[in-house]
């Protein structure tokens, strides 16, 4: 027999691993006999000697908050006997909160309208939270002209009016406390029109702005980083060729310049003074250096005379 018909854990973490032990039951037989335990479930599992239970599957608060199961004990005598078990789980915030798409373009007509509510969604909700919106800035007409409520209520100031598109910046929280709440950043279109100024007119006026919001709605920071990462491997590809094609240059300039310097002959302008050994005429020699490696050092005069 068990010491109790019904065991029960609580607060037990849905993001405890598979295996891991939930706690124990016991039972106790007269005649001291063998007591060996099974478990009629097909998320937990029993240590058939020691009561043990354990996990045999993940589980999950937010598909099954409570579990619950039968135990088995028989002893060598054929006798047998049964307790219920019962695990709840202790909630984990996972995910944020997400608005409706039905909300994150609004048309609304001011004369016919006193109210917009906004709808969010919290896939993981515990039994303490609850969602709240706080609001920024409008992008267009006074901020009075919208009475902005945390429970998702929009209202409508009828003594001022506004027609056009107002995009309107929404923090929407989940209050969660297990173990913190989590916050959505979201921004939201109204699109207001008029009796007087109808929608045909606002979207009209507004329609290339309406063009830049669809882009941005479509925005793709990989695209747009890809096409920045091929513009600038062409750029360095094209740095690249230019500057060898400036390296050669400067050494095509170089060679041409030295191969010129070379190829120049050298004249040598000697002026004699007149000498009892020589004639009076002046003589030039005109010195030419061989551009041959094997007469490198060979120099010749050769003997001009002045007439």
């Amino acid at each position: 027999q068990f010491e109790h018909n019904k065991y029960i854990f609580h607060n037990i973490s849905e993001t405890i691993s598979v295996n891991s032990s939930i706690g124990f039951v016991k039972a106790v037989d007269s005649d001291n006999n063998i007591i060996t335990y099974s478990i009629i479930s097909s998320d937990l599992m029993i240590n058939s000697l020691t009561g043990e239970i354990l996990l045999r599957k993940q589980l999950d608060y937010d598909t099954s908050p409570c579990i619950n199961a039968i135990v088995v004990a028989n002893d060598n005598g054929g006798y047998n006997s049964t307790c219920q078990i019962e695990i709840c789980l202790k909630p984990i915030n996972e995910f944020s909160p997400e608005l409706h798409p039905e909300s994150r373009l609004i048309y609304v007509n001011i004369d016919n309208t006193s109210l917009i509510h906004l709808n969010a969604n919290d896939r993981d909700r515990s039994p303490s939270s609850f969602i709240s919106y706080q609001y920024g800035q409008v992008s267009k007409c006074n901020l009075t002209f919208l009475h902005l409520s945390s429970n998702g209520t929009i209202y409508l100031n009828k003594k001022e009016e506004c027609t056009g598109i107002i995009d309107l910046m929404i923090l929407i929280s989940d209050n969660d406390q297990y173990p913190s709440a989590k916050l959505t950043n979201q921004t939201i279109r109204l699109i207001f029109y008029s009796n007087l100024t109808p929608l045909k007119q606002v979207l009209s006026e507004a329609s290339m702005s309406m063009f830049a919001y669809k882009k941005f709605q479509n925005f793709s920071l990989e695209t747009i980083t890809t096409e920045m990462i091929i513009i600038f491997i062409i750029i360095i590809i094209l740095i690249f060729i230019l500057l060898i094609v400036c390296l050669i240059t400067c050494i095509t300039y170089r060679r041409r310049k030295l191969s010129k310097h070379l190829l120049k002959p050298t004249k040598l302008h000697i002026k004699q003074s007149p000498s009892p050994l020589i004639n009076l005429s002046q003589k030039h020699l005109t010195l030419l250096t061989s551009s041959s490696q094997a007469s490198k050092d060979r120099i010749c005069f050769t003997e001009v005379s002045n007439v």
